[in-house]
């Protein structure tokens, strides 16, 4: 049986960022299936309603408001090691570019307690 997620989302349903990115961003619509961007490390979820909401609480200084969603996982997940150490469009980019063309961390740091990633998740508030 498939374990039920947590998402965390600003106010207009997308993934937590600092900017309105298109390049990084998705939105979550209830009853719908979303599909992680490609070449990314999949959606940023949280084992459990408790750590999704002290990611939230500690970083409500990025963003106005916020909404943890419950979401079910569609394929298998994975812990990442690294993260990218800030949600902006310019530090995301930068964080796959290091990986990606140097196999090097520059731009990381380790995810917060609770992180797991998946490629794709039905959305089910």
């Amino acid at each position: 049986m498939k374990r039920i997620l947590w998402k965390v989302v600003n106010e207009d349903r997308k993934s937590i960022s600092v900017s309105d990115s298109k390049k990084f961003s998705l939105r979550y619509k209830k009853g719908k299936i979303v599909k992680a961007k490609r070449n990314s490390l999949g959606i940023f979820c949280f084992k459990t309603k408790v750590e999704a909401l002290v990611f939230s609480e500690l970083s409500h200084h990025l963003f106005n408001s916020y909404s943890i969603l419950r979401v079910l996982p569609q394929e298998r997940g994975r812990k990442p090691k690294i993260i990218s150490s800030k949600i902006t469009e310019r530090r995301i980019t930068l964080f796959y570019d290091s990986i990606n063309r140097y196999n090097n961390y520059m731009f990381s740091c380790a995810p917060p307690c609770g992180t797991i990633c998946y490629p794709s998740v039905l959305v089910l508030d």
